[in-house]
């Protein structure tokens, strides 16, 4: 479990055990990337969602089928402000819009830090299954060094919950309370359900070890500090720190571990780093070996190239972001792992979650993990920290993330508003984007566009003294409608510029009702296209899935690939589905309902598709009569 070698990642652990499929999933993260969400639900699907290169499949079909399925199975809740732009715009982000909650928390100066999943899955006889994820990792393609704890569980059928479980229901309770606009009543009854049936879930803990506690940290009630009673060897791994945080978490002087990362080290006065028996560091050619995306690498040139005085800030983290605490106990060792960085923001601001396990100290115990011996596995990974002076850049950087940060925060909770309205001239859309601008250091030049639209046509300076509105983008298509407005603020500190560019997500009314019907339309643009996502929804988990890169050579065209389906007539596959699932034929017939509404859409119907179609949809309609 904790050894690097062991790695999971958090795609593959969102996936539904053999025999289930997903019901609902609650997931809370800190800075949340619109595309890593739009790809998540292809993990609940029975498809791989991995091509050959390990990169996600970003084939429209395949997401279009994935995230139609699954996005009212999701709630999403996240820090207002930290959402990221994506590298390109995207209409898909259309059906995220319903499950992403942005939220602040009620402790000033505190932010909503905590990386959990609850998943709620349904086997096929009924039976109900949990999984709970606690990470170190937001939803996005950071490439960098985490934890990650999946604690599988079943429904127990029982009156009396699991005392254990009490602080894991509450702060599923309380999340909709935190966020920035109402949650809808239809979520709201999910979110209850789970918060009540996680109670009485039977959490098994990884093999070796025992579940201790789970440690929600700032809802009310829920303040405590988790290493109480912790007064032997400690070691911390955590990429920021605070003085006052690594005071507390000292209980033996000279015989503790600190892993960190050079930066927060150096913020750090000597005197107490000294007092620690060894301050490791992520080794640089450990960092150095973390693959990149190409895509962000893109983006990232393209800012930097835009003017050599203006640095981009927030591009794609990297190095050590893990957070663990390991406490050795007599013969055993206790285990803290999940979002809390050691300083005084994690314990006494921000909402964050901690799982606490606890085991063998000859298993997992501080010497068994990062022991002297150089043969550790995770002990490879690291070397010893070499203070080094802090330059100028540094100075600068951490004044300018200072000054970032409340920029960030105050556009977030300006509370702007979009509006959309329709030409009866030519049928396009304006978006309109109104509210009150925050008050601002007057060096700073704030600009915005919807992300489903080129930053390049669209973007326009937001205009502070306007009483109407503070942007309108004119002649847009329905599909380009989203209350996912982008901004990009440019700050001067020190004589010198930086500019960041975040999300945020803002009601938005004037949308037709059947904008998504649309979106079917936009993606689904011929016969083959219709034909692979008839292929996705006709199959099924026991027939062996579907694989990703056949997919995307199907949806390309390529002959070898559509001849593996066109081996089995369209009929056969729909009589062998009213069989075995008939409840798939649901999601055939409002497909092909939406695209029946038109005759554009009408026209990618293969010949014949109607009087096959007929027939099989009565006899599925007369099985659901029955039952």
């Amino acid at each position: 479990m904790l050894q690097p070698q062991d790695r999971r990642l958090l795609m593959e652990s969102l996936r539904p055990p053999v025999g289930f499929q997903l019901d609902y999933a609650v997931g809370t993260t800190f800075s949340l990337d619109l595309v890593a969400l739009l790809v998540t639900p292809l993990a609940f699907t029975f498809f791989d969602w991995e091509a050959e290169d390990g990169k996600p499949v970003m084939d429209p079909i395949a997401l279009l089928q994935a995230i139609s399925r699954n996005a009212d199975r999701m709630a999403v809740f996240c820090q207002a402000g930290e959402i990221k732009v994506p590298p390109r715009e995207q209409r898909l982000f259309a059906y995220l819009e319903d499950c992403v909650h942005q939220v602040t928390p009620q402790e000033s100066g505190g932010v909503f830090h905590p990386k959990v999943w609850v998943l709620r899955f349904i086997g096929r006889e009924g039976e109900i299954s949990y999984r709970m994820i606690c990470a170190s990792r937001n939803i996005t393609f950071d490439r960098s060094w985490d934890t990650l704890l999946v604690l599988d569980g079943q429904l127990r059928d029982r009156q009396n919950a699991f005392a254990l479980n009490h602080p894991l229901g509450d702060f599923i309770r309380h999340l909709p309370l935190l966020a920035t606009e109402p949650v809808s009543e239809s979520t709201m009854k999910r979110i209850q359900q789970i918060e009540q049936e996680v109670r009485r879930v039977e959490f098994v803990a990884p093999e070796g070890m025992e579940l201790s506690a789970f440690w929600p940290i700032g809802i009310p009630n829920y303040r405590r500090w988790p290493f109480q009673d912790c007064r032997d060897r400690f070691l911390v791994i955590s990429p920021f720190l605070s003085v006052d945080t690594l005071n507390k978490l000292r209980p033996v002087k000279g015989k503790c571990v600190l892993v960190s990362r050079s930066d927060s080290l150096r913020a750090i006065p000597p005197e107490i780093l000294e007092s620690y028996k060894e301050v490791l560091v992520l080794d640089s050619s450990v960092d150095e070996a973390i693959p990149e995306d190409d895509d962000s690498n893109e983006q990232e040139q393209q800012d930097a190239h835009k003017s050599d005085d203006i640095k981009t800030v927030g591009g794609e983290l990297r190095g050590l972001h893990a957070k663990l605490f390991v406490a050795d106990d007599g013969w055993d060792a206790r285990i803290w792992t999940g979002s809390a960085n050691a300083t005084s923001a994690a314990f006494q601001h921000n909402v964050e979650f901690l799982v606490e396990l606890k085991g063998k100290r000859s298993q997992v115990g501080i010497e068994t993990l990062i022991g002297s011996n150089p043969e550790t596995e995770l002990r490879k990974l690291l070397q010893p920290y070499l203070p080094i002076d802090s330059t100028e850049e540094d100075i600068w950087q951490d004044k300018f993330d200072l000054e970032a940060l409340k920029v960030r925060h105050a556009v977030a909770k300006a509370g702007f508003k979009a509006k959309a309205t329709v030409s009866s001239a030519d049928k396009t859309y304006s978006l309109i984007l109104s509210g009150k601008v925050p008050e601002l250091p007057k060096d700073v030049i704030l600009s915005c566009w919807p992300i489903t639209c080129s930053e390049e046509l669209f973007e326009q300076l937001v205009a502070s003294d306007s009483k109407e509105s503070i942007a309108q983008y004119k002649q847009l298509s329905v599909e380009a409608l989203t209350p996912f407005i982008a901004f990009r603020a440019r700050i001067i500190v020190g004589g010198k510029s930086g500019e960041i560019r975040f999300v945020i997500k803002v009601p938005l009314t004037g949308a037709p009702a059947d904008r998504k019907d649309h979106l079917l339309q936009y993606v689904i643009r011929n016969q083959r296209e219709l034909m692979a996502y008839l292929m996705m929804l006709l199959a099924r988990p026991e027939d062996g899935g579907i694989n990703a890169d056949l997919l995307q050579q199907f949806a390309k065209g390529d002959a070898g690939a559509m001849q593996s389906w066109f081996d089995t007539p369209l009929f056969e596959s729909l009589i062998h589905c009213l069989d075995r699932s008939p409840e798939q034929l649901d999601e055939v017939n409002s497909l092909l309902k939406d695209l029946g509404t038109t005759e554009t859409g009408q026209k990618l119907f293969p010949e014949g598709l109607s009087e096959i179609w007929a027939p099989i949809w009565s006899a599925r309609q007369s099985i659901r009569e029955k039952k």
